[in-house]
């Protein structure tokens, strides 16, 4: 909440090491102040989400935090040449932009209860995960409420569980190439300059994806390309160089 906090008096936010408040009503509600907007939130949706869900501009070198906004709209990674890959056409961006609802479209779904009272009232998902089943609202029945109408839940489900488990094997495999403790390493210290910017847009990219944490739900289309373009790059440089040709070989 702190981190709130000191954008509304436009103070440098804390980092997720420094936050020592929670997140709580108040983070995305104004209980006590007017308001225009629905359930009296401190402003649109789409803009209260992104505000703090995203990596700020893409900057090789560093590393990324909480980029859903960018995933979501489709920006934020690099082409194999340094240029920022963009990508807005999926339908999951379009839904969040045009709805109105943005990220609650999918991560705040209301559940009708019968007969609703202070002690039971419609459940708003603000767990904001309805596929964490370790949490005590966790509601298998309605998890996939957030899909429709687009997807039937076993539609959904089964696009889910295909689609992240093979995102999941490719952020896996590319991890051993930029973890200094594995035999795959790329040591970028090792390459050319310009070998060294190739290796250092296929490590921000996955970690850009890893980061985002849907494995791929927020936007496939910017996975596949963003994973394509790491991948290339990866096999590229991890290859053994040819062999050098001798005088006499060349003879």
């Amino acid at each position: 909440e702190d981190y709130r906090f000191a954008i509304d008096e436009g103070l440098t936010p804390p980092t997720a090491a420094e936050a020592q408040l929670s997140i709580e009503c108040s983070t995305c509600h104004s209980a006590h102040s007017p308001s225009n907007e629905v359930a009296q939130l401190r402003m649109p949706i789409g803009m209260l989400c992104g505000e703090c869900h995203t990596a700020g501009d893409p900057t090789l070198g560093r590393s990324p935090h909480h980029p859903q906004f960018q995933v979501l709209s489709g920006w934020g990674t690099f082409e194999e040449s340094g240029v920022i890959l963009t990508n807005t056409s999926h339908p999951h961006f379009d839904l969040a932009a045009t709805g109105g609802e943005a990220c609650a479209r999918c991560h705040v779904v209301q559940v009708e209860v019968q007969d609703p009272n202070q002690g039971n009232p419609n459940a708003v998902g603000h767990t904001f995960n309805p596929f964490d089943d370790s949490l005590p609202t966790h509601d298998p029945n309605h998890q996939y409420d957030g899909c429709a109408p687009c997807h039937d839940p076993t539609d959904a489900e089964d696009a889910r569980t295909f689609f992240q488990a093979s995102v999941g094997n490719r952020l896996n495999a590319l991890a051993p190439y930029f973890d200094p403790a594995s035999p795959s390493y790329i040591d970028p210290s090792l390459l050319s300059t310009a070998d060294s910017n190739r290796w250092e847009v296929a490590r921000w990219n996955h970690h850009f994806l890893e980061a985002d944490s849907s494995l791929g739900i927020h936007n496939p289309d910017f996975y596949r390309e963003s994973l394509n373009v790491a991948e290339s790059i990866v096999d590229d440089l991890s290859s053994p160089p040819p062999p050098v040709q001798t005088a006499l070989q060349n003879q």
